[in-house]
């Protein structure tokens, strides 16, 4: 397999150039971010740095920003990071939606009898505990009551619809729906950081393969995928991906331009343009 390789001992890291029009997005854009990424780019004439893809269907993982903006700008081609999906230390996590401000809990379970859902009331950690185990399709938590929703005959794709409706309503209402991780929300809950809890089940790597080869996606902010490392910063000048050049030419070109670079290898925790919890390369 071509490509230019980083063998971490966790993960292989493969970066390539590849047809944009080959890869599988799985999650919906949020306009305002899309178009901001265009205008990056387009003012930098360069793509900063690889979309994580899986190697087998090329699945987009992470990235999904950049690809609809490569394709926005009219590139034939897009830099890409190939992954083995399969690596169990590639794990996926979810986004919590937290409401901050003070709401009613009776505003949400509103939102779900209109959507011909029914609400149960349950402890706090029992709602965590039947939601993360997939026995209830949302929990609602706060920290005087907590509900949870269920419906068997939901498969993860309608749960993630249920959870836009509801998003979109509750912001519709005046309320600014924020994301989170699994621990962060129960943390911003206990310290009076949140009002409200939104929790869902985690997609299964196989469940995010399936709806993205049938050209369907989950909403915004559905996935958060856990990778051991990535690579950063290997600039890929735009004129590259506007070119007419083979995909075997521009691909060797690619292994070239990066066998000259310097790498950095850092710890997690860095602070960029936002905080990396993997390890990450950087390319200078």
């Amino acid at each position: 397999m071509t490509g230019f390789l980083i063998d971490h001992p966790l993960v292989k890291l493969r970066i390539k150039i590849e047809e944009v029009e080959k890869l599988f997005i799985h999650e919906e854009v949020i306009p305002e971010l899309l178009n901001r990424l265009i205008l990056e780019i387009s003012r930098d004439n360069v793509v900063k740095h690889p979309v994580i893809v899986d190697e087998n269907s090329l699945v987009v993982l992470d990235g999904t920003h950049r690809v609809e903006a490569i394709k926005r700008i009219g590139c034939k081609y897009i830099p890409v990071c190939l992954v083995d999906y399969s690596n169990p230390n590639i794990a996926v996590g979810a986004w919590y939606r937290l409401v901050e401000s003070p709401i009613e809990l009776k505003v949400v379970l509103n939102i779900v009898k209109d959507l011909n859902l029914k609400a149960k009331e349950e402890n706090s950690s029992n709602a965590y505990r039947l939601v993360t185990g997939r026995k209830a399709i949302m929990a609602l938590i706060s920290r005087m009551e907590s509900y949870i929703i269920n419906n068997s005959s939901y498969d993860i794709k309608d749960v993630y619809d249920v959870v836009k409706e509801v998003e979109n309503r509750l912001r519709i209402n005046g309320y600014n729906v924020t994301y989170d991780t699994e621990l962060g929300s129960m943390e911003a809950i206990k310290k009076g950081k949140a009002s409200l809890i939104l929790a869902m089940p985690t997609i299964l790597k196989q469940e995010v393969v399936r709806v993205a080869l049938s050209r369907r996606v989950f909403t915004h902010k559905s996935t958060r995928h856990i990778i051991p490392a990535r690579p950063l910063f290997i600039n890929i000048p735009l004129k590259w991906l506007h070119s007419e050049l083979s995909y075997t030419d521009i691909n060797e070109m690619l292994v070239r331009y990066l066998a000259l670079k310097k790498i950095k290898h850092l710890p997690p925790g860095q602070v960029i343009d936002r905080r990396y919890e993997e390890e990450i390369y950087i390319f200078t």
